[in-house]
């Protein structure tokens, strides 16, 4: 896989020196197109594939015989406009035809919005909390804003150029993109196509395989199988070296994760990368050390 990380110790200088070196300055200023661009990372999964994103934003376009598929479009649709247009130079096409949610969080539907002509795939559980978010928007506007206040006291702690600064910096720019794009009105575009249990698309070359497994890290979480390419998307369910994400007092929550985790266990020989829903690249390896982890966990609950 080739990866290029277009984030630097030279274009953090030139963050600094463009706005005199005042964090205060810089950071209001961090949707700067150019500041923005210099920041997003661009990684080849294969020659068909590659993922976008900045800090925690994970989007991923693959090139089909019948167009681009977008799996998770980031936590702002203005941010995810500078994705697309990285991802029509790569790919040399604009064709993009499916977006697809892993889940309904707004951190990986917020972005949906670039793709306007694409249709919005995502189990029908998302619909509703994608709804139940943006019902209250002067509520979304108030977390977002805190959010980025956070960052920006973190960001006066910490040495200006230093790895922990530039992680912080790029959050900070993530998140303030989403909340201009609440300020400002962007539009919300929730799913056009909806399923319950599972969902196969035939794209041509690929084949698409959508699972609902049931309520776990949210209510609406799927995975995305390709078997083609042997890659795996898991959303949020999955995190490299973490713990699993259910409530613990929930036994469905944990019943469902079960599900999950045996369904990929069983498929585990037919996959050579999982992706998750922020960018994080798993082997075999690695899905079998979280399985045996989720497993001790149902043990000692259960």
């Amino acid at each position: 896989m080739k990866k290029v990380l277009i984030i630097a110790c030279a274009v953090i200088s030139f963050v600094m020196l463009l706005f005199g070196g005042s964090l205060c300055s810089c950071a209001q200023s961090v949707n700067n197109n150019q500041v923005i661009d210099s920041l997003i990372n661009i990684t080849r999964l294969n020659d068909k594939t590659l993922m976008i994103g900045l800090a925690a934003d994970a989007v991923t376009a693959i090139a089909t015989q019948k167009g681009i598929v977008i799996i998770d479009a980031g936590i702002s649709g203005t941010l995810t406009s500078h994705y697309r247009i990285i991802i029509e130079k790569e790919l040399n096409r604009n064709d993009f035809v499916y977006v697809i949610n892993t889940h309904g969080h707004h951190d990986h539907t917020s972005g949906n919005s670039a793709f306007s002509k694409a249709t919005i795939i995502a189990h029908e559980n998302a619909l509703k909390e994608m709804h139940d978010r943006w019902s209250d928007t002067a509520k979304v506007k108030a977390r977002l804003k805190n959010t980025v206040k956070q960052y920006d006291v973190m960001l006066k702690g910490l040495t200006q150029g230093s790895s922990d600064w530039k992680e912080a910096f790029c959050q900070r720019t993530r998140y303030n993109c989403a909340y201009e794009d609440a300020v400002n009105n962007v539009e919300v575009r929730y799913p056009d196509m909806l399923f319950t249990d599972t969902l196969h698309t035939s794209m041509g070359d690929v084949n698409l395989n959508m699972i609902y497994f049931g309520k776990a890290h949210s209510e609406s979480d799927i995975i995305v199988y390709i078997p083609e390419m042997k890659m795996f998307f898991v959303g949020d369910l999955f995190f490299k070296g973490g713990r699993p994400s259910f409530d613990t007092l929930d036994k469905q929550q944990v019943d469902n994760y079960h599900k999950a985790i045996e369904w990929i266990a069983v498929r585990s020989s037919e996959s050579d990368i999982v992706i998750n829903g922020h960018g994080q690249i798993m082997d075999k390896g690695d899905m079998d050390s979280f399985i045996e982890i989720v497993r001790k966990k149902i043990a000692e609950l259960y």
